[in-house]
């Protein structure tokens, strides 16, 4: 990464923050339209800044393989998490008010928005140019830990605990995955099949 590359790096982490803050925060419209148009802004500046970007086309199969099978057993973990949780004060209720926004949402329009812009436009970001582009100037480590944390704390303004540490151990798995392999397809892959798992098809109730 180029000194000049570090502003719209720095720039576009700037922007996750404010655009999650409006998302979760202020929640000027309905909350999927607001996460939508987020993730969207994430994906397009992924792709006007990430050069070249990150992604194996077509994508390779083992990849897709190591990216469905990473997201069956992040769901294991969660579902443990979930049995966990019962014991937080803040666990039950944390939950429940994660779920609470997919109620009575039309389950083809949230899985095809699932899909994109969120996956992918989460992926694109923090992965395929964040990660990507630290990893290249400054080493694999730095890149990984920046993305990780970049992604989990941007859920802060959710004032949602159990949504902060959801997105901590779910960006864990997904850096680790671009670090891994160097290729979005795996990441996506994952963080795809786990938001359709977590959400449309097995939610977790507690």
């Amino acid at each position: 990464m180029e000194k000049n590359e570090l502003i719209p790096a720095t720039s576009s982490i700037i922007t996750a923050y404010f655009l999650y803050f409006v998302t979760f925060y202020v929640r000027p419209l309905n909350f999927w339209l607001d996460i939508s148009v987020s993730t969207f802004i994430f994906f397009i500046l992924a792709v006007i800044f990430s050069k070249p970007f990150p992604i194996t086309w077509p994508a390779r199969w083992k990849n897709l393989v190591i990216g469905f099978l990473s997201a069956i057993l992040l769901y294991f973990i969660f579902l443990i998490g979930g049995e966990m949780s019962k014991f937080l004060p803040f666990g039950t209720s944390g939950i429940n008010s994660i779920y609470y926004l997919a109620m009575y949402q039309n389950k083809i329009v949230l899985t095809l928005l699932l899909i994109f812009p969120i996956s992918i436009g989460e992926e694109s970001l923090w992965r395929g140019f964040i990660q990507y582009k630290l990893a290249r100037r400054y080493g694999g480590w730095v890149g990984y830990i920046v993305a990780v944390l970049g992604d989990s704390t941007t859920h802060i303004s959710s004032l949602n605990p159990i949504l902060v540490i959801a997105a901590f151990v779910s960006a864990l798995v997904w850096a680790y995955l671009f670090k891994a392999t160097n290729d979005l397809s795996t990441s996506i892959t994952s963080h795809i099949v786990w938001d359709i798992l977590i959400f449309v098809l097995f939610p977790i109730r507690v």
